[in-house]
Formats: structure tokens, sequence, C-alpha cells
């Protein structure tokens, strides 16, 4: 755990918050970096940054395709990446050149692991993290924005990038049996987490009581973790998932196997001190969660958890 003020940058939070979640993911373990706080908290410049403060979002793109050199000898991997957003409670697709991103086709399912899929975004295979960069920019463009009195340009929605890591070593002999690893890495920027009171604007009024509505069902997800680590029981409380798209998505950042670091984001303007006592009350509460973080080691003939794509992806990279 760390606190950071208003002149460390992008790249001080990323290395103490979210690089150790890269590499585990690099090793084969799921991560999710997320973060929350209300409309401009500075959440989507820590996620995005600028060109002279580059965000989390780059710096573990960077990280990723770093590893990809390094190991080229030894190591065979694919890197996908697919950029989503949860709008008044429906997921468009930001990479989808439908105009309504591709909404009727999304489905959400429950894989054999008991997690939810998200299945039938486009993916991307991506080769180096300009490219991944570039595929964010066209995403940004789609996402949905609105002017809300709290802020000249807001985002109105949960943006989910979700970039998917398989590798398999490179050996001698029968390549199909070599043991692969399959990881996924979320990068969530959440929509503003302040009251609905706040949002004066009438045209935000429908957006505002959605995005309200997931967060609360994430908040409350949370606490019902919490509660069963805090009492040394697991899986005992019923955890809300279901209630909300955004819940359901992030499922397996919040049950595990995995890691999973938050950045709260607060401001330290005086009107806002109930916000900030709200958000940091949310993530002293997410530390109580306790989560293991799983290899997923995937072995010639396994892989009942995967979809048919991955086992298509990991089938090529051991040929």
């Amino acid at each position: 755990d760390a606190v950071f003020g208003e002149r460390d940058g992008n790249a001080t939070v990323y290395e103490s918050a979210a690089q150790p979640v890269v590499r585990a993911v690099l090793r084969g373990v799921n991560g999710t970096v997320m973060a929350y706080g209300q409309t401009s908290s500075g959440k989507t410049h820590t996620m995005s940054g600028s060109d002279a403060d580059p965000g989390v979002m780059s710096l573990a793109l960077r990280d990723i395709f770093d590893a990809v050199r390094a190991d080229e000898h030894t190591r065979r991997y694919d890197v996908r990446c697919s950029y989503m957003e949860i709008y008044n409670e429906e997921i468009r697709d930001l990479l989808s050149r439908d105009p309504d991103g591709n909404r009727s086709h999304i489905k959400l399912v429950n894989g054999h692991n008991g997690l939810t899929q998200v299945l039938n975004l486009e993916e991307r295979v991506v080769k180096s993290s300009e490219e991944v960069n570039d595929v964010v920019a066209a995403g940004l463009k789609r996402r949905q924005v609105g002017r809300t009195a709290m802020n000249h340009v807001s985002s109105r929605s949960h943006a989910v990038l979700r970039i998917k890591v398989a590798s398999a070593p490179l050996i001698e002999g029968d390549p199909s049996a070599a043991p692969a690893t399959v990881s996924t890495l979320y990068v969530v920027d959440l929509a503003g987490s302040e009251r609905a009171a706040q949002n004066t604007s009438k045209t935000t009024k429908k957006e505002g009581a959605a995005i309200n509505q997931s967060l609360l069902t994430l908040r409350l997800c949370v606490q019902r973790l919490a509660k069963d680590a805090e009492d040394g029981t697991e899986n005992t409380s019923h955890v809300p998932y279901r209630d909300s798209k955004l819940t359901r998505i992030l499922q397996p950042a919040l049950a595990g196997p995995g890691r999973t670091a938050i950045v709260a984001a607060v401001t330290p303007a005086a009107g806002n001190a109930q916000e900030t006592y709200s958000t940091l009350n949310f993530v002293g509460t997410a530390k109580s969660v306790k989560m293991d973080a799983k290899v997923n080691v995937v072995n010639h003939g396994s892989g009942a958890n995967l979809t048919s794509e991955e086992r298509k992806v990991l089938a090529d990279l051991r040929a």
C-alpha cells in the first residue's frame, strides 16, 4: 500500500501499485488494475496519461512487450487486446466498427470455473505497445463522454481494456507437450463515483443512476468478500456479481484467482470531503479481500476453462 501526492507522476504510481500485477500476468497469473474515485479526481489521467506523463496503461504495455522481446529466444508469445465500455448497463465494443458497438452480440457466460467470460468482443493481435496505444486511441474516440456539473468532459461509462497473454516455451522434441500459460490483464477506468445530486445536468440523470447502481454493486461485492475474509470463511456470503454488468465482468478480479490493484483517486478540495471519505472507505475495505495468485498452466490435453479461441491460440503457439 502507498499514498501518492500531487507531485508524484504516473510512473511512480505504476511502479508501486501496478507493476507487480503486470509482472504476475507475465508469469501466467490473471491481474487487474482499476482506478476508483469521483469525477475530476484524476482517474483517467492516471490510467491513460499524456505524452509528457504516460499512464498506467501505456507503462504496463511497455513492460509486457519488453518482456516478450527479452524472452524471444526461449518462449513464443501471443498478445491480444480488446476494449469495451459499460454504458447504461449495456456493453459496447469500442473496437467494433458497428455504430452501436456490437451490443446485440456480446454475451456474458459462466465458464467451467464459474467465473464470467465476455464473448464476441473484437480482439486485435498486437506486436508492440505502440500498436495497442493506437487501438486504445481509436476506442477512446468511441467512448461515451459528456459534460457534467463537475467536469466539462467527463467519462460517462466504465472502460475496460482486456489484454490476453499466452505463451509456451520453445523446446526440442514434441512442442505440443510443452506446458503453456494463459493470463489476462484488465485495466479498468471506472466512471465517477460521486452522488447523483452532484450531477445536476438533466441529460446525465439516467447515466448517473446506472453508474451509481453499478458502483454500489461493486461496493457490496467487496464488502461481502471482505467479511468472508475477516470471518475466516470462503464463499459463504452471497456476493451479488450478477446485479450489474460491471461486477459480472470484474468477477475474476474480485473472486480470483489472481492479483488486483486499486488506485483510489481523491481531490483535496474541502467541498469533496464526503466523496473522499467514501473512496478511502471503499479501498480500505478492499484491502481485506484475500486472493490466491495462481499461475494458469495449461498442459497438453487440459484447458477446459479456456474458450475455443484460446485453445486455438495455444495450439498455434505449440505448433
